[in-house]
Protein backbone atom coordinates (compact mmCIF):
# COMPACT_ATOMS: atom_id res chain seq x y z
CA UNK A 1 0.00 0.00 0.00
CA UNK A 2 1.36 3.81 -0.74
CA UNK A 3 0.32 6.36 1.30
CA UNK A 4 0.11 10.54 -0.26
CA UNK A 5 -1.06 13.14 1.24
CA UNK A 6 -2.45 17.08 -0.08
CA UNK A 7 -3.94 19.88 0.72
CA UNK A 8 -6.16 21.43 -1.48
CA UNK A 9 -7.10 25.69 -0.93
CA UNK A 10 -11.05 26.14 -2.37
CA UNK A 11 -13.64 28.72 -2.14
CA UNK A 12 -17.06 27.98 -2.95
CA UNK A 13 -20.47 29.70 -2.71
CA UNK A 14 -23.57 27.48 -1.13
CA UNK A 15 -26.90 29.54 -2.92
CA UNK A 16 -29.84 27.93 -0.35
CA UNK A 17 -33.26 29.37 -1.33
CA UNK A 18 -32.84 30.79 2.73
CA UNK A 19 -28.91 32.03 2.84
CA UNK A 20 -26.37 32.23 0.81
CA UNK A 21 -22.64 31.06 2.39
CA UNK A 22 -19.59 31.77 0.63
CA UNK A 23 -16.27 30.72 1.86
CA UNK A 24 -12.56 29.66 2.16
CA UNK A 25 -11.44 26.14 2.67
CA UNK A 26 -8.79 23.62 3.20
CA UNK A 27 -9.39 20.32 2.34
CA UNK A 28 -6.96 17.77 3.82
CA UNK A 29 -6.61 14.69 2.16
CA UNK A 30 -4.76 11.52 2.15
CA UNK A 31 -4.26 8.70 -0.58
CA UNK A 32 -3.19 4.86 -0.99
CA UNK A 33 -3.72 2.58 -3.23
CA UNK A 34 -5.65 -0.56 -3.77
CA UNK A 35 -4.41 -4.12 -4.48
CA UNK A 36 -5.21 -3.55 -8.31
CA UNK A 37 -3.13 -0.47 -8.27
CA UNK A 38 -5.79 2.26 -8.19
CA UNK A 39 -5.46 5.33 -6.00
CA UNK A 40 -8.49 5.68 -3.11
CA UNK A 41 -9.13 8.38 -0.61
CA UNK A 42 -8.21 6.74 2.71
CA UNK A 43 -8.89 10.22 4.61
CA UNK A 44 -10.80 13.79 4.63
CA UNK A 45 -10.75 16.55 6.34
CA UNK A 46 -12.29 19.89 5.72
CA UNK A 47 -11.05 22.98 7.18
CA UNK A 48 -13.04 26.18 7.34
CA UNK A 49 -10.59 29.56 7.32
CA UNK A 50 -13.68 32.13 6.66
CA UNK A 51 -17.23 31.31 6.15
CA UNK A 52 -19.05 34.14 5.25
CA UNK A 53 -22.91 33.41 6.23
CA UNK A 54 -25.86 36.06 5.27
CA UNK A 55 -29.76 35.32 4.86
CA UNK A 56 -31.76 36.06 1.92
CA UNK A 57 -34.96 38.66 2.13
CA UNK A 58 -38.24 36.76 2.02
CA UNK A 59 -40.37 36.79 -1.16
CA UNK A 60 -43.85 38.65 -1.31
Amino acid sequence: MCLAAGIWAMYDIADHPQFLLKGWRHYHEKYRTDSDGSWRIAELRLTRLKPNFSEKEASR
